[in-house]
């Protein structure tokens, strides 16, 4: 099932976009109530790993589900909770994400242009499977297998 992901930055926060495809009566309606970490394991989900420092073993995993419900963790520890927004839509054959992560929430600094974080986005498909933007990917965070998230800025010319 196609899976579209889409970032951007600004001074203060890294936008996220997903589109998952998925079957027809695969639908589920956005949750009317959303708490913190809800369990997420019985849906259609994304995780997104950050890894500043890009030492491929520590990292931020923010996921979010077809429900727009949302969980995070630093390096396995759930007590990680950073304050992040995320607007969900459901049809009956594809879920959209819109997030917004304040940058402060996953470092103190600024990022320059040209800066690159370690980073994966994984689809966990419950009983169909694992799509995922690098190998090796599993349901449990593979931090080895992360790729390269460039930040860079379009000329004003060409925007």
């Amino acid at each position: 099932y196609p899976t579209e992901a889409r970032f951007a930055y600004d001074g203060d926060f890294l936008f996220v976009a997903l589109r998952c495809k998925h079957p027809k009566g695969a639908h589920v309606p956005p949750a009317k109530k959303r708490g913190r970490d809800d369990n997420l394991d019985p849906y259609d989900r994304v995780s997104i790993l950050l890894d500043l420092d890009r030492d491929y073993s520590t990292y931020f995993r923010l996921e979010v589900d077809q429900r727009g419900c949302a969980r995070e963790d630093c390096w396995g520890d759930a007590k990680w909770d950073p304050r992040w927004f995320v607007a969900c839509k459901s049809t009956e054959d594809e879920w959209r994400i819109e997030a917004a992560i304040p940058l402060g929430e996953l470092t103190a600094d600024r990022i320059p242009v040209n800066t690159a974080w370690a980073f994966n986005v994984v689809r966990i498909l419950p009983g169909r499977g694992v799509q995922s933007w690098t190998q090796p990917a599993d349901v449990q965070p593979r931090p080895e297998g992360m790729g390269i998230l460039l930040f860079f800025q379009t000329p004003a010319k060409d925007r």
